[in-house]
């Protein structure tokens, strides 16, 4: 009895010794070396240890064929279902990982778990329940980062903005740094018209390294909703570099021209109108704008008449023109005519405008010139 005992112990220490000298070799990149004596090993831990070597090695159909050999010996075993569901995963065999991460989430409904069901359900588009999912991860771990993460995405593909910024909050302002986090708030602010806090964290970001081209871009046009124009024509600049997107023409001929540049305004409205290849009523509106601004009248005029070429029911070019030759001593007579016209063709003009055109209206049908104010 004595021997037998002797014996089965020794056979469990050579057994134990495989896996040991297998994980060894493995741990020192020798990974075939490790399969092969692994397969040496009879217990059935050594399916989980070839599946993982095969791993490594990119061989993923042969690791999922070891892990479920293993599996079907141990199927409760936690550490093998979730490895074999990351890589289930991983293919994008998203039906299959989800069977096993459920499986995981009834063993054990931890924060990690829940988000990955979450995270494939999200993957399959199933977004109201990975959303569920989510919050069930973070009821078990309120600072789990990955579920926040994922839930305030899905909340802000939802444009529910004030939610998913609270959830950036509650990590941002307890001065957990994150990346990912810090970028999305950052894009809320700006959805939310909050220029001023996008601009912080936007300035954070670059700060950290971080400068991809929507940063930027955001950054740029927070400026310019400021009124930051000069650092609004910085950033533009800097993204024009080699990349002449009208769009971004567009803001910085926008930015000069708020700032009393109107010919460098000119120039980059100019070579929009180059670019695109659909209507320019809006290039031309501003170009006029920029002009009238600065009072050279004679270009402001030209281009409200282009404005008109491409959209002849454009509210402001129509009653621009009207206020200039108004301000230039057009006749009264002919003035009032054209603002009766024009109340006519845009009787959805604002009460601030209509009140303003009726009591000119009265002043010059009373004869009585005065000074025109821009709106």
């Amino acid at each position: 009895m004595r021997i037998l005992f002797v014996f089965f112990t020794l056979v469990q220490t050579v057994y134990s010794q495989h896996i040991k000298q297998g994980d060894s070799l493995l741990s020192l990149g020798f990974v075939n070396e490790a399969i092969n004596v692994y397969k040496k090993e009879i217990s059935p831990v050594k399916f989980y240890k070839i599946g993982k070597a095969l791993q490594i090695k990119g061989n993923y159909d042969q690791a999922s064929d070891y892990y479920k050999d293993y599996l079907k010996k141990d199927s409760l075993n936690r550490a093998v279902n979730y490895d074999y569901a990351l890589l289930q995963l991983e293919l994008s065999r998203f039906k299959e990982a989800e069977m096993f991460f459920k499986k995981l989430v009834n063993l054990e409904p931890n924060a990690l778990f829940n988000y990955y069901l979450g995270y494939v359900l999200e993957k399959q588009h199933n977004t109201a329940e990975a959303k569920l999912f989510y919050q069930r991860s973070i009821a078990c771990d309120s600072l789990f980062l990955k579920s926040n993460y994922r839930l305030a995405v899905l909340l802000t593909n939802e444009k529910k903005f004030l939610e998913a910024k609270d959830i950036c909050n509650r990590f941002l302002n307890n001065k957990i740094r994150d990346i990912d986090m810090l970028k999305l708030r950052a894009q809320l602010y700006f959805a939310l018209n909050n220029y001023l806090f996008a601009i912080e964290d936007f300035e954070k970001l670059i700060e950290y390294g971080y400068e991809d081209e929507f940063i930027i871009e955001k950054l740029a046009i927070s400026y310019y909703e400021t009124k930051e124009y000069k650092k609004s024509i910085n950033l533009f600049s800097k993204l024009l570099d080699g990349n002449e997107e009208p769009n971004y023409l567009m803001f910085r001929a926008k930015c000069n021209g708020f700032l009393g540049f109107p010919e460098k305004a000119e120039e980059d409205i100019k070579r929009v109108i180059e670019l695109k290849k659909f209507s320019f009523e809006n290039e031309y509106f501003y170009m006029a704008y920029f002009f009238q601004k600065d009072e050279d009248f004679k270009k402001a005029v030209y281009y409200y008449n282009m404005t008109l070429k491409e959209d002849k029911n454009h509210l402001e070019a129509n009653y621009q023109l009207i206020a200039i030759k108004d301000f230039l001593g057009n006749s009264s007579k002919q003035t009032i005519q054209n603002y009766k016209d024009f109340l006519k063709q845009f009787p959805e003009v604002s009460n601030e405008k209509r009140g303003y055109i009726m009591q000119r209206l009265i002043q010059l049908e009373d004869n009585s010139r005065s000074m025109i104010f821009y709106y």
